[in-house]
């Protein structure tokens, strides 16, 4: 059962991912932004990791085939801020700002917290790097809704 939570915060990201296209499928404005912002996000987050280059924390344990692997293990080796942690920030307040719906930001996180426990669990990231993460990517969803909010042109 353990392996199962650990495997759902791995996926947690994608996972969120599904639930918010299937919650904005028919707000074509709000799905295509989702979509364009949610890829943004991941390149900050990868610019920022590069920038700060803080370590991940020592000991880390490997949950699957694709938590690591020697192709990938430069891109691997910041942890500051957790990409997890920042694609669930992301996720979960663009979905609430869009849609307003307790039962979908329940989902959210849920899964989200699983995720972020998993990271953790995992000496993946540190609880600072989560919380950045966090931080960045609710932030990236405001920036990203008050844009689309505000300056959406109907074409």
């Amino acid at each position: 059962m353990m392996k199962l939570i650990d495997n759902i915060g791995f996926w947690g990201p994608l996972i969120q991912m599904v639930i918010n296209v299937a919650y904005m499928w028919n707000r074509n404005k709000y799905l295509i932004t989702y979509l364009a912002f949610f890829l943004l996000n991941s390149q900050l987050n990868n610019g920022l990791k590069y920038l700060i280059k803080e370590p991940r924390p020592p000991n880390q344990i490997y949950l699957n085939e694709y938590d690591i692997s020697e192709k990938t293990l430069d891109q691997h080796k910041y942890g500051m801020p957790s990409g997890h942690a920042q694609s669930t920030g992301y996720s979960v307040a663009f979905l609430y700002l869009v849609t307003k719906s307790p039962p979908a930001l329940m989902l959210s996180m849920f899964i989200g917290a699983i995720t972020l426990y998993q990271r953790y669990k995992y000496h993946r990231h540190t609880i600072e790097q989560l919380v950045a993460g966090l931080i960045t990517g609710a932030s990236v969803a405001l920036i990203s809704h008050i844009l689309i909010t505000k300056y959406y042109i109907h074409l």
